[in-house]
């Protein structure tokens, strides 16, 4: 083999590790614990929040002599103090450059975006398809400074991108084109993870003549310009969890072998240096997940993710496939079950409706993708989304009309049930119930008046959508930001008589509430077709979901319409 077929072989390698390294996982060597939830870390559904595993397990590493690519960096070595090393994780302290943040939809079918920092700096970064489960919000925004680099002449060149913690089904491209030119030799990617934004080293792709950064998951990387050799001091410290640790040895050993365009001696047999690598990364890394998958959602798509990734890379490589005998499409099942099921039980005890979706549609398209049994998830997850997706809307009107000679009051009311539209292309929830006329009251100084009688007819809720503030998954409270209600107030019917002195009693028929309302709600609807819009909800984010309330008053011409009422939202799951 070559040196560039040992160059790609390596990249494969790299890539099956960055899979696995998600999120900004702990040091303890724990498991997620039971109830944790697909998007709990920051991740999508189905990606990161599996902590190391590392702990325990007996394994026999790598010979101590490694592969030099120069500047201090190797393929292989002594893996131990990867497993053993205190945590002790570089942070960084960054500041962003808000006014130059790039933000667009990026759909399933993939798509590029572009920044530019101060300087001059160009970040652009590519998304190739099905890398994304669903629609997302991909943000990117310059960083101004940042500093805590313990290599090079201080010069950072990044970006950070957002949401952070989003995983990829597969790998996104970063090309950075520095305001400066960095010569080969000095470039030095990196990049840094979680609240506390835990330096790592980036991974590259082999492409001497362009800075470009293969990005796994979501949250920095840049290029500074220094040496390799400089990152020996403080080595193991780099990413502080094991598997940051893992995929750092190989972005250092691929980003010298980019710079030299080798890996070393070309007689180099690729099992010899890659294999055992690989066995002790499935022993300490896969196994453990695999053997953990059943616990919880978040567990169960970590060793999915993992399982495919490591499946993949081995097949490529021509290695042994520790796994064989696993059933990926069982594991795909079995995961997107107990994610539909968890993100269910959230939904019904706290609340948390804006997951419900994301989540069924995560979980679908990767059974999808990886031939699992997809109609069987489908038709789960429209359950559960049937069942938390539940509504009572409550509605108040105190309307009032006052023409100079009469003066109209109606209390009407209403309440009833909503329940969701499942059409993907037009989801929605919508529903209807019966005006409850509560009082009717028609006053005038001179002439006594009599309500004779009153009634209403439907009430309908046409269309109830909701917004959410971010793309994030893990948020649990407060992410709706808006319901939008499309809505028919209905007609209402009444007659009163008036006795005037010296005349005879009249009996005057209309829609005394109707007439009311739309004239004190004519900036909301469109009086042609009979809807109304009403946004501008209060999220409560309880049983008592959101509400909306108003005071109303509209002249027109000689008479003054007025009504005081609310909406109320409650959330009732199944």
């Amino acid at each position: 083999m070559n040196a560039r077929s040992l160059l790609y072989a390596a990249t494969l390698v790299s890539l099956a590790l960055a899979a696995a390294c998600s999120g900004n996982q702990s040091e303890s060597g724990d498991t997620p614990t039971p109830g944790a939830t697909a998007g709990s870390t920051g991740a999508t559904p189905g990606a990161g929040g599996a902590a190391s595993t590392a702990t325990g397990a007996t394994q026999t590493r790598p010979a101590s002599s490694g592969t030099a690519t120069g500047d201090g960096a190797s393929l292989t070595t002594d893996l131990s103090w990867i497993y053993d090393a205190p945590y002790d994780p570089i942070n960084l302290t960054v500041s962003l450059d808000e006014g130059r943040r790039a933000e667009a939809v990026m759909s399933t079918e993939g798509g590029s975006l572009f920044a530019e920092a101060a300087d001059g700096t160009t970040f652009t970064l590519d998304v190739p398809p099905d890398a994304l489960l669903i629609e997302t919000v991909i943000a990117m925004t310059p960083v101004e400074t940042l500093d805590g680099l313990p290599f090079g002449d201080g010069s950072a060149y990044a970006v950070e991108l957002s949401p952070r913690g989003l995983d990829f089904n597969g790998f996104a491209t970063l090309t950075i084109v520095p305001a400066e030119d960095i010569p080969v030799r000095e470039q030095i990617m990196f990049g840094y993870e979680g609240d506390d934004r835990a330096l790592t080293l980036a991974l590259p792709r082999p492409n001497p003549d362009a800075i470009e950064i293969l990005l796994g998951h979501f949250s920095g990387a840049g290029v500074s310009k220094g040496l390799l050799a400089d990152l020996e001091p403080v080595r193991r410290r780099m990413g502080g969890n094991v598997e940051a640790r893992l995929q750092g040895e190989v972005a250092a050993a691929l980003q010298a072998a980019r710079q030299q365009a080798l890996l070393g001696d070309e007689s180099a047999n690729i099992g010899d240096i890659l294999g055992p690598y690989m066995d002790e990364y499935y022993e300490k890394v896969v196994s453990p997940r695999l053997n953990a998958a059943g616990v919880s959602c978040a567990n169960a798509r970590v060793a999915l993710e993992t399982l495919f990734k490591y499946q993949r890379q081995v097949q490529l490589l021509g290695l042994v496939d520790r796994s064989a005998g696993t059933d990926v499409s069982d594991l795909v099942t079995t995961a997107g079950k107990v994610c539909l099921k968890e993100e269910y039980e959230l939904c019904k005890e706290q609340h948390i409706i804006h997951r419900m979706v994301p989540v069924w549609l995560t979980v679908l398209r990767q059974a999808e993708l990886l031939g699992a049994n997809a109609s069987e998830i489908d038709q789960l997850g429209r359950d559960y989304v049937d069942r938390c997706l539940r509504f009572e809307l409550e509605f108040e009107s105190n309307a009032e009309i006052d023409d100079g000679q009469f003066t109209s009051v109606s209390h009407v009311s209403a309440k009833f049930p909503l329940r969701v539209t499942l059409d993907l292309t037009d989801l929605h929830l919508s529903g209807f119930g019966p005006h409850d006329y509560r009082s009717y009251l028609v006053t005038n100084e001179d002439c006594p008046t009599t309500p004779e009688s009153f009634s209403g007819s439907t009430f309908e809720a046409v269309r109830l959508t909701y917004s959410v503030s971010s793309y994030s998954l893990d948020a649990q409270v407060g992410e709706v930001r808006d319901f939008t209600l499309t809505y028919i107030p209905g007609q209402t019917s009444e007659s009163l008589t008036v006795s005037c002195p010296d005349q005879d009693p009249a009996t005057i028929p209309g829609p005394a509430w109707t007439h009311a309302y739309l004239g004190a709600h004519e900036a909301e609807g469109a009086q042609a077709s009979g809807a109304f819009t009403a946004e501008g909800w209060e999220i409560l984010a309880g049983e008592l979901y959101a509400q909306k309330e108003w005071d109303l008053s509209n002249t027109v011409e000689v008479a003054t319409f007025k009504d005081n009422g609310s909406f109320k939202l409650h959330h009732k799951p199944e």
